[in-house]
């Protein structure tokens, strides 16, 4: 049986990386540069900054362009997540790794987590229940920065909202709603693909960290995931111990 082919897609908006997203990127090629790499970037930018790292770990990369209105806030960007069209520009491969440039990631895990039967993982979105000590999910969902996507789900999911009827209501709804396009994947994916899988808490902990990481590690025993995300954003005490900057 032949082993799923993932590529790692890394969305950039900007000719020049800052010294966090460096130490994130630099990361990223020692860590998982056996596999294929992909820059995401509007149209007209100058990715030069960014071709230069690639090759100096010799990181096989090629960059994809789109119109530079899906890079002018988070909003348009969730436009783009949520094109079939972007995902079919990757149908050469059966999984993508979005690695937005404030993620980090400890070991290459990605060819076990592609194997693990999900259309969808990423961080858990939880809250921590002070009185009763327990992570509860907050609404069920993964976070997009850090993730994982099978790509031909979905395209599976964007095409039959593209064609109309209620999968397209439930995608344009959720656009109205004006939330992040993780939450229409977490949420709205199942209501118009029955078989679309997220990945649970108790899952998604083990790949990835983002809101409270510290209650996330007592949860997976004190073992790190696979990578985090907003590392710098919550906690960042907590990181200085595993993340050196």
């Amino acid at each position: 049986m032949t082993s799923p082919k993932p590529i790692i897609v890394i969305p950039i908006y900007k000719e020049a990386p800052t010294e966090a997203e460096k130490a994130s990127l630099i990361q990223c090629c020692k860590v998982l540069n056996r596999h294929d790499f992909a820059l995401v970037c509007p149209t007209d930018l100058n990715a030069g900054e960014y071709e230069k790292l690639f090759k100096g770990f010799g990181v096989r990369y090629r960059v994809e362009r789109f119109d530079g209105k899906y890079f002018q806030s988070t909003k348009t960007y969730n436009l783009l997540m949520l094109d079939a069209d972007f995902y079919k520009r990757f149908v050469a491969y059966d999984f993508m790794l979005i690695y937005q440039l404030d993620a980090y990631v400890f070991r290459d895990e990605l060819g076990y987590w592609c194997e693990q039967g999900y259309d969808f993982i990423g961080a858990p979105w939880n809250r921590f229940d002070l009185l009763r000590n327990k992570l509860h999910v907050l609404k069920a969902g993964v976070n997009g920065g850090f993730s994982l996507r099978k790509i031909a789900s979905f395209i599976k999911v964007l095409e039959a909202a593209e064609a109309g009827g209620a999968a397209k209501e439930i995608k344009d709804a959720f656009i109205r709603s004006g939330k992040n396009e993780d939450g229409f994947f977490s949420w709205c994916a199942v209501e118009i693909d029955p078989s679309f899988k997220v990945a649970p808490l108790s899952v998604a902990a083990l790949f990835s960290f983002e809101r409270k990481p510290e209650k996330l590690f007592r949860m997976t025993g004190g073992k790190l995931p696979f990578g985090c995300h907003a590392w710098a954003r919550y906690n960042p005490r907590f990181w200085k111990r595993f993340i050196n900057m």
